[in-house]
């Protein structure tokens, strides 16, 4: 499969009014091929929204976007200018924000909304758009659709709102779809809807989708391959499954540890967790970010770790496995955190 998405080396800076300068986005390494699912996983703030807006030109100011190779279609993205960068927003690349009320003007109709994204990107008129629209509605599942069309956002549910927002997203055809949390906030069954919306329009278009999630239930049902990031790194990247029943890093293991699985938790049992906190965004990397929380810390891990191919498609950000199979005595128990 060709690749949509190409990322190296990505880092995102921001700078601070106290002078102090943030990396909150630090060498990320990513992928994504036509009618490819890649989701990426990992807890609030470790870099998930801000590496995608990097993939819009949206990362806020005074943030700076920094990649040995950022490129969408062979095209490289480092350093366009505003007026390339809406070229590719809507017609190529399209985003489903995390809250629809906040990303939908609550000023307009869903109609006025929809048409002018057509309208800007494709060149057509207002009753060819409005016809568009109808029927991206339906599409997308929405009941009465011309009738929607003249209703605020306010006055749809979330699933609905989240649905238009899907609509908005498909309207121009786009070549990748970023889905940023799409079903936070839902019920169980509107989320099953609205991810089952997403897999057939991906299986009749052959869109790619980067999907951002904490849900890793969602995960083993969308995704293709998956991308774990902790502090602002990507620590394990591999082929869904071998990741999610295999975890080869900590953190991940971690992550897993703490879901209540049907059968084999015991009612009562304490769900794993991660001891610690994560590590503040600021500074050079100069050892693996996870050493202080993780119970396989040793000497060696005092040294910045490189993101490794380890098997297949697999790559890791933790020395362990490595020095297992070689022999090296120590990392296979547990022990004390070396601080």
């Amino acid at each position: 499969m060709s690749a949509l998405i190409e990322l190296e080396d990505l880092k995102i800076t921001i700078p601070t009014a106290q002078g102090r300068i943030l990396q909150p986005v630090r060498g990320i390494a990513l992928s994504v091929a036509r009618g490819e699912t890649l989701a990426i996983v990992g807890e609030s703030g470790c870099g998930k929204s801000l590496t995608a807006l990097s993939l819009m030109g949206l990362v806020p100011k005074p943030g700076r976007v920094d990649a040995s190779r950022l490129s969408f279609s062979g095209q490289s993205l480092i350093d366009l200018r505003e007026a390339e960068w809406r070229k590719l927003r809507g017609p190529r690349i399209a985003m489903i924000f995390q809250d629809p009320m906040t990303s939908l003007d609550p000023c307009y109709t869903i109609g006025s909304q929809m048409t002018e994204v057509m309208r800007t990107h494709l060149g057509i008129g207002r009753a060819e758009a409005r016809e568009r629209a109808v029927s991206l509605l339906a599409r997308v599942g929405i009941p009465s659709p011309a009738a929607r069309l003249e209703q605020y956002p306010h006055q749809l549910s979330g699933g609905l709102r989240q649905r238009v927002m899907i609509a908005m997203a498909l309207s121009c055809d786009p070549d990748l779809i970023i889905a940023d949390e799409p079903t936070t906030a839902l019920d169980v069954t509107t989320q099953a809807q609205i991810l089952g919306l997403l897999a057939q329009l991906q299986h009749e278009t052959g869109v790619g989708i980067i999907l951002i999630t904490h849900d890793l239930g969602v995960v083993a049902t969308m995704a293709h391959r998956v991308a774990v990031m902790y502090a602002g790194q990507v620590v394990e990247t591999g082929d869904t499954a071998a990741v999610l029943t295999a975890p080869a890093h900590p953190y991940t293991e971690g992550l897993l540890q703490a879901i209540p699985t049907p059968g084999g938790t015991a009612r009562g049992a304490l769900l794993g967790s991660i001891p610690g906190i994560v590590p503040p965004p600021t500074g050079t990397v100069e050892a693996c970010l996870f050493m202080e929380r993780c119970p396989y810390a040793r000497p060696v891990c005092a040294a910045p770790v490189p993101l490794v191919p380890l098997d297949g498609e697999r790559a890791l950000r933790c020395v362990r496995p490595i020095a297992e199979r070689a022999g090296e005595p120590g990392f296979e128990e547990q022990g004390e955190v070396v601080s």
